[in-house]
């Protein structure tokens, strides 16, 4: 007897429609939130490593043409100075749009890009610069996860030597 009275509540259940939209939006909501997230942080990531790629790439440019116009004007027989490590901080700062915050010369862990100079030593091949920019991206919603991203540039310093050297440090 007790079966009886099962079968017609399962059967309005089943004909029933009432929450139907909103449990739906439920299951598929999420996975929409879910899916817009990772287009806004995709499309962020790239912005963010596009405009690392760009500033770094002025900067060694920058760099590279100030050391060469140096090396180029400096009188025979002297020592020519590249660009410090400050200037190229400067150059990448002012290279960088204002997405993210300023760059620093080796810091660890500020949440800003730091940027790594390196020249190698004169030889017969010449004087090269590479420039290093790292810097760890959040995504929105996982503050606790970083994604380290790196970006290294390098550019042969030209001019005329002649009998001036160049120092670099």
């Amino acid at each position: 007897m007790r079966r009886l009275r099962l079968v017609p509540a399962l059967r309005r259940l089943r004909l029933a429609r009432r929450a139907v939209a909103s449990v739906e939006f439920a299951i598929c909501g999420v996975a929409f939130i879910l899916m817009l997230m990772l287009v806004l942080n995709l499309g962020d990531l790239a912005l963010v490593l596009s405009a690392m790629t760009y500033s770094t790439q002025v900067t060694v440019r920058e760099a590279a043409v100030q050391s060469g116009a140096n090396l180029a004007n400096a009188a025979q027989g002297t020592v020519a100075s590249c660009v410090s490590q400050t200037q190229i901080l400067g150059y990448f700062n002012s290279a960088m749009p204002s997405l993210l915050p300023q760059a620093t010369n080796g810091g660890t862990g500020t949440g800003a890009p730091t940027i790594q100079a390196v020249w190698s030593q004169p030889g017969s091949n010449g004087i090269y610069l590479q420039v290093t920019a790292s810097y760890n991206w959040v995504p929105f919603g996982a503050r606790t996860l970083a994604v380290p991203l790196k970006v290294s540039e390098t550019q042969m310093i030209s001019g005329t030597s002649g009998s001036v050297t160049m120092q670099c440090s």
